[in-house]
């Protein structure tokens, strides 16, 4: 990890900077006009595009030869059972 900074301009990032790929994340962001730049200084929603949701902007590609969960449209439901429990004879 790296920390650079005074208060109250400090920073601390992973060496390796993950981030995400084939994300939600990507483009999903509202674009606020008094945010030009992210935390690395790249610029914010370049070409028009939405901004990434979070503090860092990112290159991200949807993956087209994979599979990707984009909802839970519900989650499952839990139902009671009637019957008691046995163990087989065995």
């Amino acid at each position: 990890m790296a920390y650079g900074g005074v208060a109250p301009n400090q920073r601390l990032r992973v060496k390796t900077n993950p981030t995400p790929i084939g994300s939600l994340l990507n483009n999903r962001g509202e674009r606020l006009s008094v945010i030009t730049t992210d935390i690395d200084g790249a610029a914010r929603g370049s070409a028009g595009q939405p901004f990434d949701i979070g503090a860092d902007e990112f290159d991200g590609r949807q993956y087209v030869k994979d599979l990707e969960a984009a909802a839970v449209v519900s989650p499952s439901k839990y139902r009671a059972a009637a019957a008691r429990f046995q163990m087989p004879n065995t």
